[in-house]
């Protein structure tokens, strides 16, 4: 047959020596995060409900009251 990938390799080396993971494999140092958003503003100790949640870039919000930009950290998922 030969016209298609051999279907029993699971790694395979590239001419540049680094791995090339299949679908059926993951990364290990992959994981998944999930992002808090603080619950009260730091500036005016507002607190933070999610309908009002304004994204300013991709690891901060903004407060809807005062406007300041609060940093938002992002956690492990197990």
């Amino acid at each position: 047959m030969g016209c298609g990938p051999k279907l029993g390799k699971r790694r395979s080396k590239s001419k540049t020596g680094s791995k090339i993971y299949t679908s059926s494999e993951s990364r290990e140092t992959s994981s998944l995060v999930m992002p808090r958003v603080p619950q009260k503003c730091s500036n005016c100790n507002a607190i933070i409900n999610a309908p009002e949640i304004k994204w300013v870039g991709p690891g901060s919000v903004e407060c809807p009251y005062c406007g300041s930009n609060l940093a938002v950290k992002f956690e492990k998922i197990a």
